[in-house]
């Protein structure tokens, strides 16, 4: 229970970093006045990293709940 705890401590971590990353690009393209076309494909961009870490954080949550807590050593 404990590693998967720490799974998702580190997953909200990062997501609330690239979210803290990401209100300081849309307020700094919306004070220069940046191009418009920029703003919804940036979003685009870190909401498709959110989404693949929380998928990551789904798999190895999986990978813990079946036993392979330590599956790299395998290769």
């Amino acid at each position: 229970m404990k590693k998967i705890i720490i799974t998702i401590f580190i997953t909200l971590i990062f997501v609330i970093l690239f979210g803290a990353y990401a209100a300081g690009a849309f307020f700094a393209l919306a004070q220069e006045g940046g191009p418009a076309f920029l703003i919804p494909l940036f979003a685009t961009v870190i909401i498709g990293i959110i989404g693949v870490l929380v998928y990551n954080m789904y798999d190895r949550i999986k990978e813990i709940k079946r036993g392979d807590e330590n599956d790299i050593s395998k290769y």
